[in-house]
């Protein structure tokens, strides 16, 4: 029995003793790890256009340096988007896809990077947990936290879109009326167009316009949300000019 307790007092000396004395990869008598990674929101540029399949990617290449007047890719302007509102709007896919595809139109990856914008909307949905009333969400925001936002993420401009579902014929169960020659639902949209440098809107507007269908009970679930979406999306590029 004493062999094994002297023994094991030896080994435990012998441990605490590299434990306590300083060398590579200690401090203090600790052993430290350098961080081997780190963790950041990742940069989602929206998908490119379909294109024919003979194009490739050397082709896109010579395609940006070309008519990108030989800039960098990089140095295109950075645009972050962000969409949000009420939940039965924008859990449709084919609505958010209404704003991307026009954005994508508008401003092409030539010349602008427009990116879903993540990290900005963190940054938002942080100043809202910042305020008094932690419940508020992001459509509450003012214009200068939409720039505060956009500089700390080293963005060009925000656009912000917001969507709320106004009257429409509905049912008691809250779904659009079957009413084969009238069915519709209003969409008010609230977009916000921000010049980060400049520090103020450069396009500021609530538009409402109202999807219809004349189709099948299947169509509900989106189809009238996406043909109103369409159409305000449509009327705030419209407003929108580009100068090169």
């Amino acid at each position: 029995m004493r062999r094994i307790l002297v023994g094991g007092t030896a080994m435990l000396f012998a441990l605490s003793s590299f434990l306590l004395l300083p060398g590579e990869g200690q401090e203090d008598g600790i052993r430290t790890a350098e961080a081997s990674a780190t963790i950041r929101v990742a940069n989602r540029e929206l998908k490119r256009n379909k294109r024919p399949p003979m194009q490739t990617d050397i082709y896109e290449r010579a395609h940006r340096i070309i008519w990108n007047g030989g800039k960098s890719y990089d140095d295109r302007v950075r645009i972050a988007v962000v969409i949000n509102g009420d939940e039965n709007i924008i859990v449709e896919n084919r609505v958010k896809n209404q704003v991307y595809s026009q954005l994508r139109k508008k401003f092409p990856r030539e010349n602008f990077a427009v990116m879903k914008g993540t990290d900005v909307n963190t940054k938002l949905l942080q100043y809202t947990e910042d305020t008094r009333y932690a419940d508020r969400d992001v459509s509450g925001l003012k214009c200068a936290d939409y720039v505060r936002a956009g500089q700390e993420c080293n963005y060009d401009y925000v656009f912000a879109i917001t969507f709320h579902t106004s009257n429409g014929k509905t049912s008691p169960h809250g779904l659009v009326s079957l009413d084969t020659n009238n069915i519709y639902k209003n969409v008010w949209t609230c977009v916000r167009f921000v010049d980060v440098a400049n520090g103020e809107y450069m396009y500021r507007n609530d538009i409402v316009t109202r999807g219809n269908t004349h189709n099948s009970f299947s169509y509900i679930s989106g189809h009238v949300l996406e043909h109103a979406v369409k159409k305000a999306v449509q009327e705030a590029m419209d407003d929108i000019a580009i100068d090169y």
